[in-house]
């Protein structure tokens, strides 16, 4: 049986370390042999906004981008984000 690893971001990418902490368990996971899923929830959808240019903090959207090329399955919830203009 495959291992699988769901990970849901509720907080927005720059309000807390959540976001990074997300993306370096999901990237840890991947390098043990884990699927892994992300589900962006409420404030959470904003880590996909594109061309983020945080000059002091890590830069969510581009780290997610990295997860995608390596096989994370990475959902934003359809009415968090429509709420929130995207």
């Amino acid at each position: 049986m495959a291992k699988k690893l769901l990970l849901t971001l509720w907080r927005g990418p720059y309000a807390s370390q959540y976001a990074d902490i997300m993306w370096q368990i999901a990237d840890r996971a991947v390098d043990m042999g884990y699927e892994v899923d992300v589900f962006l929830y409420m404030d959470g959808v904003h880590a996909m906004k594109t061309l983020q240019g945080p000059k002091k903090f890590p830069n969510v959207g581009e780290h997610l981008k990295q997860l995608a090329k390596r096989g994370v399955n990475i959902v934003a919830c359809s009415r968090c984000s429509t709420a929130r203009g995207y």
